[in-house]
């Protein structure tokens, strides 16, 4: 997805995308020229199936733009405030898709990118898709070492997601888009795919975090070994 949007044609998504996964060799450039051509393929049947598609997501990018310009700045600031400054990022590319899922996304960040599903309507009226764009966007300096360092990388890679939607609420709360109780907890982790804990055990791990304040590896840590536990 992120390749799609630094690389012009689906040739090099290919050629790039083959070589990270499986090297460079006279092999592996067969396998990149074949999966080019599906490619190619997958995106001729895209526009006979749906022609102006790309001009239609313009026009469904207003919501979220609107939403995004009027709190986005502010619910990520109150997120840093609540957990750390190094969260947050000084740009991110958000990439938007047709939405296949109601309302979906996720964080790429190697790329410093996220993708997020251009809805017409907030899916969850109480959950506004602009909350979950904060919540992606607060993901994607979680490879700084301050946090890497700490946690394996595939663990982070659960945890840091996870820890995040508590303090997204609370932030979103502060900003009247949203608020941070249990059953909003419960939707917005099965909404946004973080369902690897008890809502009440996750609000209680934020509110021992907001009464002790530790770094937020510390806390990240924390976490990691209650949902070892669970």
């Amino acid at each position: 997805m992120p390749l799609c949007v630094e690389l012009a044609s689906p040739p090099k998504w290919a050629e790039v995308v083959v070589a990270k996964l499986l090297g460079i060799g006279q092999e592996t450039q067969q396998i990149a020229a074949r999966l080019a051509r599906r490619l190619v393929g997958l995106i001729a049947a895209l526009e006979r199936a749906h022609p102006g598609a790309l001009d239609e997501l313009e026009l469904r990018c207003a919501l979220l733009r609107e939403q995004w310009e009027a709190r986005g700045a502010g619910l990520l600031s109150c997120a840093a405030r609540l957990t750390s400054k190094e969260l947050l990022v000084d740009e991110a590319d958000v990439i938007l898709v047709h939405p296949v899922l109601g309302g979906g996304g996720a964080a790429h960040v190697l790329y410093n990118s996220v993708r997020i599903e251009a809805v017409l309507a907030n899916p969850i009226p109480d959950l506004p898709e602009v909350a979950r764009l904060g919540w992606l966007i607060a993901q994607l300096n979680l490879d700084l070492p301050q946090f890497s360092d700490h946690l394996p990388r595939d663990r982070l890679a659960t945890v840091g997601p996870l820890a995040l939607v508590a303090p997204t609420l609370a932030a979103a709360q502060e900003v009247e888009l949203s608020k941070l109780d249990e059953p909003t907890l419960a939707v917005a982790q099965r909404a946004w795919g973080v369902e690897q804990i008890e809502p009440a055990r996750l609000l209680e791990w934020w509110e021992t975090y907001q009464d002790t304040n530790p770094p937020w590896a510390v806390a990240l840590g924390a976490l990691d070994r209650m949902l070892a536990g669970a």
